[in-house]
């Protein structure tokens, strides 16, 4: 799937994206992120591979038209998830974590690995 989305920009699109709300689409549903590049001016056609540090050496308005662009595989047959931001994963409460799910083992989920135990294999050994 390829996401071409709004970064920042003043009067465009109802929402702007950030590129954790990609890394955590991609963690809840088992995605595999190809390749997440950043977009300075629409105006032109530069795309800059994505990292953290790069809004340290940018100087941005919210006048500025930037835009993320994302490449993403999907890994297994699943249902879609609904992703929650990673740092506040910790702060939820169970009753509002139970809304949410995601893949842990997308390979075993889709049967591309079968794994077999024993009990012997869940007893820890005295």
């Amino acid at each position: 799937m390829l996401h071409v989305a709004p970064h920042t920009a003043m009067n465009h699109g109802f929402y702007t994206y950030q590129p954790n709300f990609f890394y955590a689409l991609s963690r809840y549903n088992g995605y595999e992120v190809l390749g997440l590049w950043f977009n300075p001016n629409t105006k032109l056609s530069s795309l800059i591979p994505w990292e953290d540090s790069l809004l340290n050496f940018l100087r941005l308005s919210v006048a500025d038209a930037t835009v993320l662009v994302v490449a993403m595989r999907k890994r297994f047959a699943a249902e879609f998830k609904v992703p929650f931001q990673q740092i506040y994963e910790i702060n939820q409460v169970p009753d509002a974590a139970a809304r949410y799910e995601f893949i842990v083992d997308g390979d075993a989920l889709s049967g591309q690995r079968i794994a077999y135990f024993s009990r012997g294999d869940l007893i820890k050994p005295t």
